[in-house]
């Protein structure tokens, strides 16, 4: 029997997908097909949200320029960075809510260290129409501007590009 799964397990399995791939190596649909059977294997993923992953797409982010700087043995990757620091709470909630510390927890996808600073990539399972693009572009840039920020903060490293990655439609967003 299958069992029922929803939107927030779909967006999360190819997260966790990405973040088990092996980096020493191209990636092919063997290699994603092998990191799913053993997600699978182990129970972390089940089969019916593996059959939601869009395998094709985690291959076209590894072809593409961020997934080769990602595949780059001289670059350190943190695939699913847990990051916890104190920040002003209105860096994160806007104007008007103080500049008390709050204790923010999150999760940045993809942080590769470069010898010339960081790149954060934020991945987004779904595909941006034309109409949500501004709207996803402001929200999902203050995300990852806090990440950036995380990362600097914690690692000590500059950030040097922000990116979305939308892996449905194969397209990259630099966000400032």
């Amino acid at each position: 029997m299958r069992s029922r799964i929803d939107a927030a397990q779909i967006g999360t399995a190819p997260h966790l997908v990405l973040s088990c791939i092996p980096l020493e190596r191209p990636i092919t649909r063997e290699v994603v097909r092998q990191t799913i059977d053993g997600l699978i294997q182990g129970g972390t993923l089940s089969e019916s949200l593996a059959d939601q992953v869009d395998r094709e797409g985690i291959v076209r982010f590894f072809l593409s320029r961020l997934g080769q700087i990602a595949l780059d043995p001289v670059n350190r990757v943190y695939g699913e960075w847990l990051f916890t620091m104190r920040i002003p709470a209105d860096e994160v909630l806007g104007q008007g809510a103080g500049t008390e510390p709050v204790v923010l927890q999150g999760v940045a996808d993809l942080v590769v260290v470069t010898p010339t600073g960081a790149v954060v990539i934020d991945f987004k399972p779904d595909q941006n129409s034309q109409d949500q693009m501004g709207l996803n572009e402001v929200l999902y840039g203050r995300q990852v501007a806090i990440y950036a920020r995380a990362v600097e903060s914690i690692l000590g490293v500059t950030v040097t590009a922000r990116w979305i990655y939308y892996l449905a439609d194969d397209r990259a967003v630099s966000v400032a």
